[in-house]
């Protein structure tokens, strides 16, 4: 491994999660925050997560937090929800449950003599994006929501903040050596060779641009919509991804997975670039780096699923589920006009900066 990746970050997606049951979360919640109700497995990546439905009919979700995963980064994000629901508490996210002591988490021991850290949450109802498609509408509507949460925890800071995590953007050049795990060699000079352009042309750059604690996780699967009007968001779920970071990466992040909605790419980005604009707006040079870190974040993805998918075969199809579309768009940005869409995001920004009375000194 690469003296430059973290170990602890690397673990963190290495190692599996231990497997408490459905029992077992039933009793913790019982016992820790006093809540009889039902428990169901979720799917997550790296905590384990329980759908729990209480006798009086309310709903919640109990977060078993890695073993490996620092104190100090589970009550990072915790905080950061906290701060959120005092900043903008109209924000759809999950609330933070104190247990029946009012603490915010409680420690557990596990069958494998670990320890870990569990959270209780508020559950949000709706489906995941992934389920259903993007539109025009709801795309402003997400680039709108992120900005407010970007603007929630503008001048939050907290000790967890600066941890290391493979999936904050900057990492990517610090993956270059995941490549040999990508399934042919075209795909590996194809990432390889954007990896190495972000290291030496993109990642100088950034240092000139803003840095706060970044949401960086609006994926399909973390946006919840209502399924009678999948136009209504109704959630934006799972901070486990929460970093100190550059705040444009959250953009960058957000606006990649949108790409695969429309036959023009970048047509949905703009759309979701303009409408954050509107509630948080971009600095010049920050929308000159999109287009780079875009393309990044797909490479990112690429290597990381390749990597955990070679971990984790019995999990492989779930893992690789988005890796031949996000493998397409690569392939497809390498060749547009970065000019061009330079200035495609520009122009979105400034008709949004007129549309909405947003005035530049």
């Amino acid at each position: 491994m690469s003296a430059r990746l973290n170990p602890r970050s690397v673990e963190l997606l290495q190692t599996p999660v231990p497997k408490m049951r459905v029992n077992e979360a039933e009793q913790v919640v019982l016992e820790r925050f006093q809540i009889f109700g039902t428990a169901s497995a979720l799917c997550s990546e790296r905590d384990q997560n329980f759908h729990i439905r209480a006798a009086d009919g309310q709903e919640y979700v109990l977060k078993v937090a890695h073993p490996l995963e620092v104190s100090d980064v589970t009550d990072f994000q915790t905080e950061a929800l906290r701060r959120i629901a005092v900043e903008d508490p109209d924000l759809p996210v999950p609330r933070i449950v104190t247990t029946h002591s009012g603490k915010t988490s409680t420690k557990i021991d596990l069958e494998t003599g670990q320890r870990s850290t569990a959270r209780l949450l508020t559950y949000l109802p709706g489906i995941p994006l992934s389920e259903t498609t993007s539109t025009p509408r709801l795309r402003v509507i997400l680039g709108r929501c992120l900005a407010r949460i970007d603007k929630a925890l503008a001048d939050y800071s907290h000790p967890g903040a600066h941890h290391r995590l493979l999936w904050d953007l900057t990492s990517a050049a610090e993956l270059a050596e995941f490549t040999s795990y990508l399934p042919d060699a075209d795909m590996r000079s194809a990432v390889g060779a954007w990896l190495s352009h972000f290291e030496h042309s993109v990642l100088p750059l950034l240092s000139a641009v803003r840095s706060q604690v970044i949401y960086n996780d609006l994926n399909p699967s973390n946006v919840l919509v209502d399924p009678h009007q999948p136009e209504q968001l109704v959630g934006v779920i799972d901070f486990g991804d929460l970093v100190h970071s550059f705040l444009v990466v959250d953009v960058a992040v957000a606006a990649a997975y949108q790409l695969r909605y429309t036959t023009d790419p970048f047509l949905a980005v703009a759309e979701l670039v303009a409408a954050y604009h509107c509630e948080c707006p971009l600095e010049g040079r920050e929308i000159d780096l999109l287009f780079d870190l875009i393309v990044t974040r797909l490479a990112l993805a690429l290597v990381i699923t390749a990597w955990r998918a070679r971990l984790h075969p019995g999990n492989r199809h779930y893992i690789l589920r988005n890796a031949n579309a996000n493998y397409d768009l690569l392939k497809r940005l390498q060749h547009s006009s970065h000019i061009e869409i330079h200035q495609r995001l520009k122009t979105a920004c400034r008709n949004a900066e007129a549309g909405s009375g947003i005035h530049r000194k």
